[in-house]
């Protein structure tokens, strides 16, 4: 085996996902991208978890003598851990199959020209620069100037020098070379930016963060400055740094809910009873807790459009990792009232008003046909003056600079 059965095993088992997941497959010239540019070139140290401790294990390449078994683990459809310093983790290599949705979704095609924001290990850059025909066509912002030079170094060695490759905030895009005809944000952006920097009929890519669920999405740009676009899967990258970092509301905000759900909230068994389709039994097969999970998501994602008190938690607590609360708070703490649902179970506490909320979404949910990604359309106002609602079943998010607007596919 060679480092071209590798790379074609890889990007094998990416197609196989878009096949097993019902997804249109992206153009040849994107698939054929993944293997034109070599990982392992933008990979000089991967990182892996160490099962006996919290430390990473450190595997590093020697590019004039390359060993077989760090290729095989750089050669996988998985994110990989490239760049640690300190101790923390700074930057993952995507997972192929992600990005290659990524950049189906942003029309990455011949002679296209296209803005990075999230450098990584360069290797997305580099898959443009190959797609494009042109790494003078291909520019991409890092935030972190470590990260940066390191982008910029695996690019040189690969023999994409031309690729732009810019120390700064990537909300604040790039003018100088502006309009694109494709901006592809490779970390959860809870807003959407630099669509003034885009062309008419251009595509923004991205991981679109709403009230804590990440989501990927494509939006085309109209001649009124609107865009247009839709959803396709669930994700979970590195966020926003910056700018349109939400990463220090999330921290003010998880803390005390965290300690609300530990000290003080209780099982509620009636909205275990009435939400029974969303929690997984210890006898259940793997299909039906595949299939529950598939279901939590989709409804999450609706409350998560529809409700302006839901949000998303996560913590270190066994058998509570992660789960999706409705948090009603109000001056008067007998109008507050939050409830949390996990994979298990469902806790409650306060007032009871937060839980005809849910299952009044629940409702509504169940009369649409219960609709997951696919069934969205999504479009974004920078300009909210523009904005008429066209359906009764659209539902408005509110962001920093204009808003987005869900709807349900007919």
């Amino acid at each position: 085996m060679d480092i071209n059965d590798l790379k074609n095993n890889m990007m094998s088992d990416a197609k196989n996902k878009f096949l097993s997941m019902h997804l249109h497959l992206p153009s040849n010239e994107i698939l054929d991208a993944f293997t034109n540019v070599s990982r392992h070139m933008f990979t000089p140290k991967i990182y892996d978890d160490n099962e006996e401790n919290d430390d990473l294990i450190e595997y590093k390449l020697d590019y004039d003598k390359l060993d077989m078994e760090i290729l095989k683990k750089i050669y996988v459809d998985t994110p990989l851990a490239v760049f640690v310093k300190d101790d923390k983790l700074l930057s993952t290599s995507s997972q192929p199959f992600v990005m290659a949705i990524m950049l189906r979704d942003a029309n990455i095609r011949k002679n296209s020209k296209a803005l990075e924001i999230g450098s990584g290990s360069g290797f997305n850059a580099a898959v443009m620069a190959n797609i494009s025909g042109n790494d003078k066509n291909i520019v991409t912002t890092e935030i972190n100037g470590d990260i940066a030079n390191f982008a910029e170094e695996n690019l040189i060695r690969s023999g994409y020098k031309n690729v732009k490759v810019l120390h700064k905030d990537g909300g604040r895009g790039y003018f100088e070379e502006s309009p694109y005809d494709s901006i592809l944000i490779t970390c959860g952006a809870p807003e959407i930016p630099l669509s003034d920097q885009l062309n008419i009929d251009g595509v923004i890519s991205m991981p679109l963060v709403t009230r804590g669920l990440e989501t990927l999405c494509s939006l085309t740009k109209k001649s009124d400055g609107s865009l247009n676009g839709y959803l396709s899967i669930f994700v979970r990258f590195l966020h926003f740094e910056g700018i349109y970092s939400d990463k220090l509301q999330f921290a003010r905000q998880i803390a005390p809910l965290q300690r609300l759900i530990e000290n003080k909230a209780k099982k509620d068994t009636v909205l275990e009873n009435e939400l029974g389709e969303f929690l997984v039994k210890d006898d259940d097969n793997i299909s039906i807790k595949k299939q529950k999970r598939l279901n939590r998501n989709n409804f999450y994602f609706f409350l998560a459009i529809s409700n302006e008190d839901a949000m998303v938690y996560n913590s270190d607590i066994e058998g509570r990792e992660s789960g999706y609360a409705l948090w009603h708070r109000d001056i008067k703490t007998i109008n507050s009232g939050l409830t949390v649902l996990f994979p298990k179970e469902i806790l409650s506490f306060g007032n009871k008003k937060v839980n005809e909320q849910l299952l009044a979404a629940y409702t509504k949910w169940k009369h649409l046909n219960k609709p997951g990604l696919k069934n969205y359309k999504i479009a974004f106002f920078p300009d909210t003056s523009i904005y008429t609602q066209s359906s009764d079943n659209e539902w408005i998010v509110k962001r920093k600079k204009g808003i987005t607007v869900f709807s349900v596919k007919l």
